[in-house]
């Protein structure tokens, strides 16, 4: 909150003053920092489950071309199952994030931002079964797959965390400027 700045001060002798100055007397603890420059919350959110839908992609291919290339067992298979299943829900939850942004669905009905992020907290769970199958030690799923199956888990906590700061900031009221009454 506080920084220290020399300047020099031309009061006669020309010599150098120290102080410290606030960066901004307004500002306290309690007031959010603006957000100039970066993303939103539900931006953020966005990304998030982006990323998660291309790791699922490539984990469901990763594991399909080494199933090609040596025989795929159960566990192989379900690395393609987990991902394939992965990658169309999250894309149901994107289009279903289009149409609340366009207007053509409210957000206040069965996809409320607090639905999508226990939707997303099912992903979680999803992946931690499908990324702990896809680096069994008797899996023939490639190292690519096995990655990628490890990113779409990680990714969908990320995605679940913003989610949740997107539903909170969702609540929250506006705030109201002082020179609101003038």
């Amino acid at each position: 909150f506080f920084y220290v700045h020399c300047w020099r001060r031309l009061c006669g002798k020309g010599d150098w003053k120290c102080g410290a100055m606030e960066k901004n007397p307004r500002q306290s603890i309690f007031v959010p920092e603006t957000r100039v420059g970066m993303l939103s919350p539900y931006a953020e959110k966005l990304v998030a489950e982006v990323f998660v839908w291309l790791a699922s992609l490539i984990a469901f291919g990763a594991a399909a071309n080494s199933g090609r290339i040596v025989s795929c067992n159960g566990l192989c298979r379900w690395t393609i199952v987990a991902g394939v299943i992965a990658w169309l829900y999250v894309s149901v939850v994107l289009v279903l994030n289009y149409l609340c942004s366009t207007g053509a669905m409210s957000r206040y009905g069965f996809f409320s931002h607090r639905a999508e992020m226990q939707m997303m907290s099912l992903l979680v769970l999803w992946w931690a079964i499908g990324a702990a199958t896809a680096s069994a030690r008797r899996s023939t799923t490639s190292g690519v797959g096995q990655f990628f199956a490890w990113a779409a888990f990680f990714g969908s906590i990320f995605a679940t965390y913003k989610a949740y700061h997107s539903f909170k900031e969702e609540d929250e009221p506006d705030e109201v400027p002082y020179y609101f009454d003038d």
